[in-house]
């Protein structure tokens, strides 16, 4: 059975401000799997607070 991709929520697109290319080739050539718990993680934070500091860290996860 073949996964699809998910989508990437544009917060995480635009957030990186040092490298955005480096960190969404990262991401991006991770396993489908992996992206959808980075992806579910962030958007299920209720405050737009909760979120950034997400976005935050799962980008400082990404590229280690």
């Amino acid at each position: 059975m073949k996964t699809k991709n998910p989508s990437i929520p544009n917060d995480l697109k635009t957030a990186p401000r040092k490298s955005p290319k480096k960190l969404l080739a990262v991401f991006r050539s991770m396993p489908p799997s992996h992206q959808r718990e980075y992806i579910n993680w962030i958007c299920e934070a209720k405050r737009k607070e909760t979120r950034d500091k997400r976005i935050k860290k799962a980008m400082k996860m990404i590229t280690k």
